[in-house]
């Protein structure tokens, strides 16, 4: 029993030696498109892609239209965080 006790913590503190932390990150980049649908809908994809390559939960929280030349922009799409 001794032995056991002892295999599991030698375990433990091999998994915590090697444990790699967490982050969040948040991007921006440009998205190309001819309307609002098909820009949501190419970073969704996008992030499904990124998701299933890595399972990192990538998701969409917020997309705008920024003109070319402009300092302002459009919010087009927000994620419904009250849910």
């Amino acid at each position: 029993m001794r032995k056991l006790i002892e295999q599991v913590k030698n375990v433990e503190k091999s998994l915590n030696e090697n444990e790699e932390k967490r982050y969040v990150a948040v991007v921006s980049y440009y998205v190309w498109a001819n309307s609002d649908e098909e820009a949501i809908n190419k970073v969704k994809l996008q992030c499904k892609a990124q998701d299933l390559k890595n399972d990192d939960h990538c998701e969409l929280i917020e997309l705008v239209e920024q003109p070319f030349a402009t300092l302002g922009n459009r919010p087009v799409y927000k994620i419904d965080t009250k849910s």
